[in-house]
């Protein structure tokens, strides 16, 4: 008999079951989706551990790049627009000026 994945309790039924229940199931894949490490037991720790930290720490850095990258791309645009900004603000007053005959 093995033990749950997520909370360590003892599992009973058939030898293939990883999760207790749904709700340990389900609670281990929402974390995983988040990026976040899965609580694994003291009890179930054995040889899966280093593999399981690997892959989660490989998606996080994934993550944390394409964060990166996000942000970089929000703050190159936002610089674009700041300098459209500016090239209205002198076409505005270079017209203006024409208007007003001081050109």
């Amino acid at each position: 008999m093995g033990r749950c994945r997520h909370c360590g309790k003892e599992l009973g039924g058939a030898s293939n079951r990883r999760y207790c229940s749904d709700a340990c199931r389900m609670r281990a894949y929402r974390r995983r989706q988040r990026g976040l490490p899965v609580s694994i037991p003291k009890a179930t720790r054995f040889g899966l551990l280093g593999r399981r930290r690997e892959t989660i720490q490989g998606q996080t850095r994934t993550r944390v790049a394409s964060s990166e990258a996000l942000i970089a791309s929000a703050r190159a645009r936002i610089e674009e627009s700041k300098h459209q900004v500016e090239v209205s603000r002198t076409l505005a007053d270079n017209a203006r000026a024409r208007r007003s005959g001081s050109w």
